[in-house]
C-alpha cells in the first residue's frame, strides 16, 4: 500500500468534511480544520481497511472503525482525498459485498 506521504488532502476538502460532516467530527471530538486534516491523514496512514471500487479502480476507501457501530470511510481519487464519512454496519455490509474489491 501507498505511504501517507503519496496522498493530498486539500484545505478545500477538510473544510467541506469540518462543516458538512459534523457528526464523526464531534462523535471523535475534533475541534478545528487542522484537526480533522490530521485525523484524515492518519487514517490514509494507518487504515483498518483499504478497498478499491467495483466500478472505478481509481477510486479507493480507507477505513477506520470508530465505534462497535460505525466506520469512518476516507475515499480518494487517485492520491487525492476527496471526502470523508460515517458508515454504519449495515452500510458496510452492503458496500463489502456490492462495492468494494
Amino acid at each position: 500500500m501507498e505511504g501517507c506521504d503519496e496522498f493530498t488532502v486539500s484545505d478545500n476538502v477538510v473544510k467541506h468534511v469540518f462543516k458538512r460532516h459534523r457528526d464523526w467530527v464531534n462523535m471523535i471530538g475534533l475541534r478545528s480544520v487542522e484537526d480533522v486534516k490530521t485525523f484524515m491523514m492518519d487514517v490514509l496512514k494507518r487504515p483498518d481497511e483499504v478497498y478499491r471500487d467495483n466500478f472505478n479502480g481509481n477510486i479507493r476507501y480507507f477505513l477506520r472503525r470508530i465505534s462497535d457501530d460505525y466506520w469512518l470511510c476516507v475515499i480518494t481519487v487517485g492520491s487525492e482525498a476527496r471526502t470523508a464519512y460515517l458508515i454504519n454496519q449495515k452500510k458496510y455490509s452492503r458496500y463489502r459485498v456490492a462495492r468494494w474489491l
